[in-house]
C-alpha cells in the first residue's frame, strides 16, 4: 500500500512540474515579443535613359521615345 501511495505521489508531483512549466512557457514566450525582420537590401533603380525605346509619359501611357529626347529632364 505504501508504494502505490508513494507512485501516486510521484505522478502528481511530475504532473504538477510539467504544468508549472507549461503556464511559464505559456508566460514567457509572448515577453519575448516579435521576431526581428531582416533588412531587405536597398534596391537601385536604373534611371539612365540613354538606351531607351519606350518611357511612361505624364499621363501613364507608353509611348515610343528616344534618348536623346529626354535628357534635358529631371530623373
Amino acid at each position: 500500500m505504501c508504494v502505490l501511495l508513494s507512485d501516486l505521489l510521484l505522478k502528481i508531483m511530475l504532473i504538477t512540474i510539467v504544468e508549472v512549466a507549461a503556464l511559464l512557457a505559456i508566460i514567457i514566450v509572448p515577453l519575448k515579443g516579435p521576431a526581428k525582420k531582416k533588412e531587405k537590401n536597398a534596391i537601385k533603380i536604373d534611371r539612365d535613359v540613354t538606351d531607351a525605346h519606350y518611357a511612361v509619359n505624364e499621363h501613364g501611357y507608353l509611348e515610343e521615345i528616344h534618348g536623346r529626347e529626354l535628357s534635358n529632364h529631371e530623373h
